[in-house]
């Protein structure tokens, strides 16, 4: 509820990032196959109505709500007095007034104290069924098998072997954007073509045919004409 699987699964490949993709694909589906076994092998090993984690969620309430007081209100409803905020338990619509049993699906400890003051040995029949250890087992009961050799692959015919991007280094950091907000009232500087002494494009865009080379022959700079007043 809380945890976003992406950053899961992010620390957990930490040292396998670096890999190629071929291998941490690989990675992954031994992790996912490691996991569903386990996970199987616990649910068939569990002799209890419910999984090991929710017994210890139950375990943590009923030491919790061991000095709380009940009185009973009808055949299904029950006052408990917990210190501070008194809970209502209705067991006939399955809610409780603090309503950590509807939202969570595990028994309160104003449930488990009516547990307790009923003398029910245990209070795990309160719990959604998605606790259960028949649903656990259930949901990993899936086989993830590997991936067979490279050698035993069926390769369709037509495909197109893809060449590998061309990938230039680049420098660390963040890329600097040459961007500047322009004052009120300023015009954008035009761009000027020092290869074909034209505005509109730069010299790296610039389609003008490259120039002929010239004589090495130096020619000298015409000088300006000047006029003498008369006096």
């Amino acid at each position: 509820m809380t945890s976003n699987s992406a950053e899961s699964m992010n620390a957990l490949s930490n040292h396998a990032r670096k890999i190629p993709i071929t291998q941490l694909i690989e990675f992954f589906i031994q992790s996912v196959q490691k996991w569903f076994y386990d996970r199987r092998k616990e649910g068939i090993q569990g002799e209890h109505l419910l999984t090991t984690w929710a017994q210890k969620k139950i375990r943590g309430k009923v030491e919790g709500s061991r000095s709380w007081v009940v009185a009973g209100i009808a055949q299904d409803s029950f006052d408990v007095d917990d210190g501070g905020k008194r809970g209502l338990v209705d067991f006939s619509n399955g809610t409780c007034s603090c309503r950590v049993w509807q939202v969570s699906g595990l028994p309160c400890g104003h449930v488990t104290a009516v547990s307790r003051f009923l003398g029910e040995p245990d209070c795990a029949h309160y719990a959604m069924s998605f606790y259960t250890n028949e649903v656990y087992k259930s949901t990993y009961e899936e086989h993830i098998n590997p991936v067979p050799d490279k050698s035993e692959w069926e390769v369709p015919d037509g495909l197109v072997n893809l060449q590998p991007p061309l990938i230039t280094q680049r420098q660390a950091g963040r890329l600097k954007e040459n961007k500047r907000i322009l004052s009120l009232g300023e015009d954008p500087t035009p761009l000027y073509c020092g290869k074909c002494k034209t505005y509109g494009h730069s010299r790296a865009s610039c389609l003008a045919p490259p120039k002929t080379k010239t004589s090495s022959r130096t020619v000298s700079k015409p000088q300006p004409t000047t006029h003498n007043r008369p006096s």
